[in-house]
């Protein structure tokens, strides 16, 4: 339904690792290429990348040659990561 919030459901919950870090380096003026760690299965980075572009709000992401890409002025990563946090069955940390 439109303007529902994905929250990140991962099955098999066996499967996830015990904590995601989401790691963040500047690429460009406003860009940063945005990867996790530990890499993610191809399933879970879906719900991982629709949950991301949800949390980064008035911010361009995009995926490039296989990495995501966010774009915008002074993007505030501790929101995004809060709301990460929300709804999420693992503990997500971030890393610049």
């Amino acid at each position: 339904m439109a303007g529902d919030v994905v929250k990140m459901i991962f099955l098999p919950r066996s499967q996830l690792p015990p904590k995601l870090t989401i790691v963040v380096k500047k690429v460009g003026d406003k860009d940063y290429e945005v990867t996790t760690e530990p890499k993610l299965d191809p399933t879970i980075f879906g719900t991982f990348l629709i949950r991301f572009k949800q949390c980064s709000k008035g911010l361009a992401v995009k995926m490039a040659g296989g990495k995501i890409i966010l774009s915008g002025e002074n993007p505030d990563f501790n929101a995004i990561i809060a709301c990460m946090n929300q709804g999420s069955p693992i503990p997500v940390e971030l890393k610049m």
